[in-house]
């Protein structure tokens, strides 16, 4: 007997069977439960999930000897000639390959005659979008107002190209994509009778593979069936037969991003290519990489859209702990760009290259060096939390303590602690031109550590707000324009979250007036003021005065 693919051989034969569609299933079933069947049914969504099999079961409900009936015996002539495609009355029509006008006309003159045998005549037409509009046009009046013992059901994967006068004549049903975890419930049970072993990450492979069609699944498990050769089924072989990248390297990618190290990152792009995967395929992986990490990050019931085994979602966890949301975001649209710039350009790796190069710059690390003090890796006299070296550019402790020893090199280009937060007022003016939030937030914290390229901004550990604020792109880089233009140094901003409890910031500014001073206490003193003060923890910076002497 000659082999049965997979997809065929599992087809479902009950609504019970047919998995991710529970919300069309119930429908038929209530709808055969109270004699309500329409004329006709549009069946719409992507491909292998399901469309022409739920068709072929209502046909087989219709026509069941024991029906119409929501169990379909499956022994009956009616529903055995179903299910091989052979049944006089149920006539399955492509919709690509009998697209015209004549078509429809030998099919509009047919519906007049009565069943040879079953119950009803059904019409399945596959594909019905690639009808052409004449085609369709002819079909109008018969779909409309059909024979009793006629039942039509279209299926399309593009229900936008059928005409809007065939959509208002049907019943339409949108078909869902079948969820990862339906889709390796399904295949753990078809593997299992078909006596193949095949380990969980392989499974979540597979699913990721078919894109929620379980046509597409199955065809994989079973060209890997034949891959494997009887012994069992591992996730390597599942991305050998997709061109899939392995998960690992993902978390190697994350990994060296953590740390600054951009030649392992362009080590790892340079493997991937001589392995010949396809680069789009692996921005998109990575992008989905990235996504996963901010549900783990949102945690709650966000980690429940992450498919993946309990394993990789410790391990994601574990990594989106080191980045914010805007890092994150940050992340996914330079790889976005590199995709594109792939999809259009002819340059082949350096897209993705310069992708990779950029996102291990994704966090700056700060120099060890305050001043020519010595600063430990975890925390400085001030109390404050430093991260730890990262990359290959990172200083060790030896080198720091080398270059504390040696005095420090005087000129025009040496910038001192002093000098920055000396001309901090400055800073803050000039911010505060551009954009009043960026000088607000950037105000709350204090200049903190100085090196060749980076100022370090600590900020208490209450407000944690105002640090996240400033690392934003926007924010970020009007502080670093003011920098450049106080400064005449190119510098980054770096801020940072104190570990001792918050501490006012006093740098230099021009004294108040009296008068000033005394529009100050008696805002503090009014009720509302006070209250949101109090609450979110601010302080009365400037007093305006409008016309009329009104205090602002």
């Amino acid at each position: 007997m000659a082999y049965i693919v997979l997809a065929r051989k599992w087809r479902p034969q009950t609504f019970e069977e047919v998995v991710g569609q529970e919300h069309i299933t119930r429908t038929l079933r209530n709808a055969i439960l109270s004699k309500r069947v329409a004329h006709a049914y549009l069946f719409a969504g992507p491909r292998g999930i399901g469309k022409t099999t739920t068709a072929r079961l209502l046909a087989k409900a219709l026509n069941c000897v024991k029906g119409p009936t929501v169990k379909p015996c499956n022994q009956c002539s009616p529903c055995g000639e179903i299910t091989d495609s052979i049944s006089l009355d149920v006539l399955e029509i492509d919709g690509a390959s009998n697209r015209g006008i004549d078509d429809i006309r030998s099919l509009r003159e047919n519906v007049k005659f009565a069943p040879s045998r079953d119950r009803f005549k059904v019409y399945i037409i596959d594909e019905v979008h690639m009808l052409t509009q004449e085609a369709f046009n002819a079909l109008l009046k018969t779909l409309e107002e059909p024979p009793e013992h006629v039942k039509f059901i279209f299926a399309t994967t593009a229900p936008h190209k059928v005409l809007s006068t065939i959509l208002s004549r049907c019943q339409r049903f949108d078909f869902k994509r079948i969820a990862v975890l339906d889709l390796i419930r399904r295949l753990k049970l078809i593997a299992k009778e078909e006596g193949l072993k095949v380990e969980e990450k392989a499974l979540f492979a597979i699913s990721r593979g078919a894109e929620g069609s379980m046509r597409d699944a199955l065809s994989i498990l079973d060209q890997l069936a034949s891959f494997s050769s009887g012994e069992k089924i591992v996730e390597e072989e599942v991305n050998t037969i997709l061109g899939m990248v392995d998960e690992e390297r993902f978390f190697d990618l994350t990994k060296a991003i953590i740390k600054g190290d951009t030649l392992s990152a362009v080590k790892l792009v340079d493997a991937i290519i001589s392995e010949g995967k396809d680069l789009r395929l692996f921005c998109a992986n990575l992008i989905e990489h990235f996504r996963n990490m901010i549900m783990t990050k949102v945690g709650g019931e966000a980690v429940e859209l992450v498919d993946l085994p309990e394993e990789s979602i410790k391990r994601l966890k574990g990594e989106a702990a080191h980045f914010t949301f805007e890092e994150i975001e940050e992340a996914i649209a330079t790889v976005s760009q590199a995709e594109e710039n792939l999809r259009r350009s002819q340059l082949g790796r350096i897209p993705l290259e310069l992708a990779v190069i950029k996102l291990t710059r994704l966090k700056p690390a700060p120099n060890s060096i305050e001043h020519g003090e010595e600063v430990a890796s975890s925390e400085s006299k001030e109390g404050i939390v430093s991260p730890e070296p990262r990359g290959q550019n990172s200083l060790s402790l030896e080198k720091v303590r080398k270059k504390t020893t040696s005095p420090e090199p005087s000129g025009e280009n040496t910038l001192s602690l002093e000098k920055v937060r000396e001309d901090w007022p400055q800073l803050l003016e000039q911010v505060k031109e551009k954009k009043i939030s960026a000088e607000a937030f950037l105000k709350e914290g204090k200049p903190v550590k100085v090196s060749e390229r980076i100022v370090t901004v600590a900020f208490p550990a209450e407000l944690s707000f105002h640090k996240e604020s400033v690392e934003r792109n926007g924010v970020r880089q009007i502080i670093e324009g003011a920098l450049k233009e106080v400064f005449a140094h190119d510098l980054m901003v770096h801020p940072i979250l104190s570990g001792s409890k918050r501490k006012e910031v006093k740098i230099s500014q021009p004294e108040s007036t009296d008068k000033e001073d005394e529009r100050a206490r008696r805002l503090r003193e009014e009720p509302i003021i006070k209250a949101a003060l109090d609450t979110f923890g601010g302080r009365i910076v400037e007093v305006k005065k409008k016309e009329g002497g009104i205090a602002e």
